[in-house]
Order: C-alpha cells, then sequence, then structure tokens
C-alpha cells in the first residue's frame, strides 16, 4: 500500500483543554472509528470510510505542535477527498470545542464535580460515520452488550474490509454497497441478528444518509427529525449518533440519572425519561452531551454515590 502525496500529512491543531489519549480511547471503551484501530503510546492506527465509499488508512501521532495525521491509500486521494478526510478527523478530535465553559459548569455541578478530574480534557466525539453508527446502535437494540459485540464483530468479520498499511492489517465496518448485496436471510442466519436484520438491510439500501459535518451545521432538532428516518434509529439512537446537544437517556440510564440528579431511585424508570432529559437541559443546556458521556465513561468513580442512594 502506498502513502498518498506529502499534502495527505497534515497537522491538526486543537484547542485546548485537551486530552490526546482519552478522546481516542474513551474509558468506557466507545470505539473513536471502528472496534479494530489500534493505539500505542502516541500513536494511534484506524481506517476511515469517505462518502464515497473509498476506505483510507489514518494514523495519528501526537506532537507539541499538534496532532499529526496521515492518510493512507492504495491510489492518490484528490483533494476534495482529502479534505474530507481531514474535517472528519477535526469533528472526532473536537479540534474547534473549547471545553472551557463546560468545565465551568461541572466545577459547579454535584454531578460533575466529581469526574471532571479524572476525564480533563477528553473530547467525547467521533470521526465514524453515521451509517457506522447507525449499525452499532441497531446491534445495541434490546441486547446485553456481549451479545451486541458478537452480532458487531460477526458483520464485520464477514462483510467488512480489510487495510494493510503502515505495519498494520486492520478491519473496517462493511460499506452500505457491500451489505446491500447481503439479503436479509442471511443476515439474520449467518450473525443472529434477530428482527435487526431487517433494519441493517434496509438502511444499507438508503440512497443519501447524511455524514456528521452536515448534521452537525443544522440546528439539533431537525438533525434528530432527520436521522429518525433511519431504518432502525428511533431518538434515542438518534441523540447517540449526532453526539451533540443531545441527552441520549434509556430505560437503565435514566435509573442512573435520575439518581445523579434528585438522589432518589424512580419507581419506574421508562417514566421518567423525559424528567430527567429535562433537567439535563436546565443545568447543561447545549453541553448535555458532554455532560451525558462524561458521566457515563465515569460509573466507576460514581458507582459509591449511585450505591448509596
Amino acid at each position: 500500500m502506498k502513502k498518498v502525496t506529502e499534502r495527505e500529512n497534515f497537522v491538526i491543531r486543537v484547542k485546548e483543554p485537551f486530552s490526546f489519549s482519552l478522546t481516542i480511547k474513551k474509558p468506557a471503551g466507545w470505539n473513536w472509528i471502528t472496534p479494530y484501530e489500534v493505539m500505542e503510546q502516541n500513536k494511534f492506527w484506524s481506517t476511515l470510510r469517505l462518502k464515497s465509499g473509498k476506505l483510507l488508512g489514518v494514523k495519528l501521532t501526537q506532537r507539541k505542535r499538534g496532532i499529526e495525521a496521515i492518510i493512507y491509500s492504495y491510489e492518490e486521494v484528490p483533494e476534495e477527498q482529502a479534505n474530507e478526510a481531514l474535517n472528519t478527523l477535526k469533528i472526532g478530535l473536537g479540534a474547534d470545542v473549547d471545553l472551557n465553559e463546560f468545565y465551568g459548569i461541572a466545577k459547579k455541578d454535584r454531578v460533575l464535580k466529581h469526574v471532571i478530574q479524572d476525564l480533563y480534557g477528553m473530547k467525547p466525539y467521533f470521526a465514524s460515520s453515521v451509517f457506522e453508527k447507525a449499525l452499532l446502535a441497531i446491534c445495541l437494540q434490546m441486547a446485553p452488550i456481549r451479545r451486541s459485540n458478537e452480532m458487531l464483530d460477526c458483520i464485520i468479520d464477514n462483510y467488512g474490509e480489510n487495510l494493510n498499511f503502515d505495519e498494520k492489517n486492520l478491519k473496517h465496518w462493511p460499506s452500505p454497497s457491500r451489505l446491500k448485496s447481503v439479503t436479509e436471510k442471511e443476515l439474520k442466519e449467518k450473525c443472529k441478528l434477530g428482527y435487526r436484520a431487517k433494519f441493517i438491510n434496509e438502511l444499507s439500501k438508503v440512497n443519501q444518509i447524511p455524514d456528521i459535518p452536515e448534521l452537525w451545521g443544522k440546528p439539533t432538532e431537525v438533525a434528530i427529525k432527520e436521522l429518525t428516518t433511519l431504518p432502525g434509529i428511533g431518538k434515542y439512537s438518534a441523540g447517540v449518533i449526532l453526539s451533540k446537544n443531545t441527552f441520549p437517556i434509556d430505560v437503565w440510564s435514566s435509573n442512573i440519572f435520575h439518581k445523579l440528579f434528585f438522589r432518589k431511585a424512580p419507581d419506574k424508570p421508562r417514566e421518567v425519561i423525559e424528567k430527567v432529559i429535562e433537567e439535563a437541559e436546565k443545568r447543561y443546556k447545549e453541553w448535555k452531551w458532554e455532560a451525558f458521556a462524561y458521566v457515563l465513561n465515569a460509573l466507576p468513580r460514581l458507582e459509591p454515590i449511585i450505591q448509596s442512594i
């Protein structure tokens, strides 16, 4: 595999505060792009799929002057596609996001004040595509984590794509065009997807799936409405996919946040979801997603507080 021309070697300057390690490998185990990405000290390797379907190799290295990004391809990458890759990486790194306002709110909040020190500098964003996040969201539905991981591994192992670059061999999510050629019956039987096979089959046939930069440029309610038109994606999953100005609570997390916010276990967690979302809006406003992500990535530290309620 040949490295692209020198112009594809970028330096991405990220607004401080910023932790490269916490942003790329979040404590809760959330993948930045793909489950098969690799991090070694201050270096990170992953794969990135462009809107055209082209798969690129990505190597990020933390330098004093910023994050050095090199993209790899089997063929030369046109400038437009190189800029698309750069923009995606910048969003995933939160390059233009200043967390100081969020930390100002967090220091005064009796929940967040317990977690910001350990997670200081974590930018809770991702460089994966909407299609890839939607695959993840569908496999997470109505299933324990172990079962979800088995379904995801099966999908990637059977239908994904491998890329060799910089002495790494990494697997990437399947493209929509690849999954489009797989029948619902095969998906259901081979990867034991159950009803999820229908959603994935329909998702792969959607002609135009918006990308994150496009969605981030729209009002949140408009972006969420657009995402919920995708097969298998409800309001909760749409909030997770967008990862900006959302507080995507489900039954499990409503129980946790109700305890943290109101110091009381809810009798019926499903019925307090809207109450919890309203409280998050009141407390965190446009920083709701950051608050949500910080709490879920700091559950071990918060566990004594949660258990005492």
